[in-house]
């Protein structure tokens, strides 16, 4: 499906080798295989790929056995009528169009999981426990606009370390971890992706540039501080969001543990290599 048809395929292509390189780098640890286990020692992967164009959207969750998570996401917007697949049945779909099933698990996230126990399951995400401590986590997610002002949209994670088996976050969401539409521009966001769910940032900060003609940066700010009026950003709400519009016009915000070292990192035609900007600017 490589094409310059102005069907949206340059920008989505984009997205899809821009993901999965940091898959295959293991960015920081959160992105890509061997990285952050389940509170049973096992890994998985999310993520998302979205064409502003037709709205389409691929997206796998709680992934395992593997490694490509956002080629798979694709596979599931190019090749099925649905939207998401989940867990065991999302392995045995990669596997049917092609993909190679395998350990995803690392000396590292081994480590990490033998740290915790030896910690006594230390932090967890149980209420009962008495022992919720939230820890920042990051998500690659980006946002593509083609010669064609085709927008698309994708992230990917291997989610919160320590989670309870079976959990989702933000990032395999259409409106949270990502939203992207053609004419107005996408967002991404990343943070504490059990309450990044409830709010749908990505969709908010995408309406606000598109029905109030918001910038980037006061369309990402806005769509945060609806978090921030229901949850403490000490404890619970800590997020960043980046936009972009079809202008070229771009920005961010963030709330919580992210507000002083959230950066994100932009290019366009008239630059040699991509700059990293702070949120704040």
């Amino acid at each position: 499906m490589k094409s310059n048809d102005n069907q949206g395929f340059a920008a989505l292509d984009a997205i899809e080798c821009g993901v999965h390189q940091c898959e295959r780098e293991q960015c920081d640890h959160s992105v890509g295989w061997g990285g952050s286990p389940d509170e049973n020692g096992h890994s998985s992967l999310d993520a998302l790929i979205m064409c502003g164009k037709t709205r389409r959207v691929g997206a796998v969750a709680n992934l395992k056995n593997i490694k490509a998570a956002i080629k798979v996401a694709r596979r599931v917007m190019d090749d099925t009528y649905h939207s998401m697949l989940v867990g065991e049945d999302a392995t045995v779909f990669a596997e049917q169009v092609g993909f190679k099933r395998e350990d995803i698990s690392s000396d590292f996230s081994r480590q990490l999981y033998d740290q915790w126990i030896a910690n006594n399951r230390t932090p967890n995400y149980w209420r009962k426990s008495n022992a919720y401590k939230p820890v920042g986590h990051d998500t690659i997610g980006m946002i593509v606009i083609d010669d064609h002002l085709n927008v698309a949209c994708g992230s990917s994670t291997n989610g919160l370390s320590f989670r309870i088996p079976g959990r989702v976050g933000d990032s395999p969401l259409v409106g949270s971890g990502a939203y992207c539409e053609n004419g107005v521009g996408g967002c991404s966001a990343t943070g504490n992706g059990d309450v990044i769910q409830r709010f749908l940032p990505a969709f908010y900060a995408t309406m606000l540039m598109k029905l109030k003609g918001l910038h980037p940066r006061e369309a990402s700010y806005e769509a945060l501080a609806e978090i921030s009026q229901y949850y403490s950003v000490d404890v619970d709400a800590y997020a960043g969001l980046v936009c972009v519009n079809v202008r070229g016009e771009h920005g961010a915000a963030a709330i919580g543990q992210f507000e002083n070292s959230f950066k994100y990192s932009m290019r366009n035609y008239h630059m040699k290599e991509a700059q990293v900007f702070p949120w704040r600017t």
